[in-house]
């Protein structure tokens, strides 16, 4: 009978420390953890301001720069419309439109290119141009 008792005693204890455990990973370390691992893309430049600023019109074809034939259009709302599958879809962020269509994270400055004057020039050097004015 006193083994039962001890083993009992044990068990209890135990469940007593799991609880504590449990209430301390739910109420302390998960919500560190998601406030530490959320990601939200916050971009310093838009599309929308290079637009604005007279660098790039509205309805400028973009271009991927692993393919030419794949392309995109920018809105005047500065987003990026794509065909996909058949289907429009409209990327708020460069970014996010090259992942669309590689499916990697990607820089889409880098990725997306426009046409001047007859050659290919990254979104990147006409964000620059745009850090410049």
């Amino acid at each position: 009978m006193k083994a039962f008792y001890l083993n009992a005693l044990i068990l209890e204890s135990i469940i007593i420390q799991l609880k504590i455990h449990y209430y301390i990973f739910t109420e302390f370390v998960l919500p560190l953890k998601n406030k530490l691992m959320r990601y939200e893309e916050k971009p310093d430049i838009e599309l929308k301001n290079l637009i604005d600023e007279g660098l790039i019109k509205p309805n400028t074809k973009v271009y991927a720069s692993s393919d030419e034939k794949i392309e995109g259009l920018i809105n005047k709302k500065g987003a990026i419309i794509l065909t996909i599958d058949g289907k429009e879809k409209i990327f708020p962020f460069p970014s996010g439109a090259a992942r669309a269509i590689v499916n990697l994270s990607v820089n889409g400055w880098k990725f997306w290119r426009i046409k001047e004057n007859e050659r290919f020039v990254e979104l990147s050097e006409i964000k620059k141009r745009y850090l410049n004015t």
